[in-house]
């Protein structure tokens, strides 16, 4: 059995709950410190009055994320 790679470019979803798995794409980061990702949709572990901020400021949301935090969806 091979281990999961989580790499630059790599599709992954929150780990959170069943109904709310917000998807997004590794920007950069390691196993032993964690990722910024870039999140398309809101993963329920994000305060939704933080993701609004973020997304009326910058018009994107990038967050930090621990290896708990995401699965891995698709290798790029």
């Amino acid at each position: 059995m091979s281990r999961k790679k989580y790499i630059k470019g790599a599709l992954v979803c929150s780990r959170n709950t069943k109904f709310e798995k917000g998807m997004g794409i590794i920007l950069y980061g390691s196993n032993a410190v964690g990722f910024q990702v870039h999140w398309f949709e809101k993963p329920g572990h994000i305060d939704r009055w933080d993701w609004l901020t973020m997304k009326k400021i910058a018009g994107k949301y990038v967050c930090f994320q621990t290896i708990s935090q995401i699965k891995l969806l698709k290798k790029k």
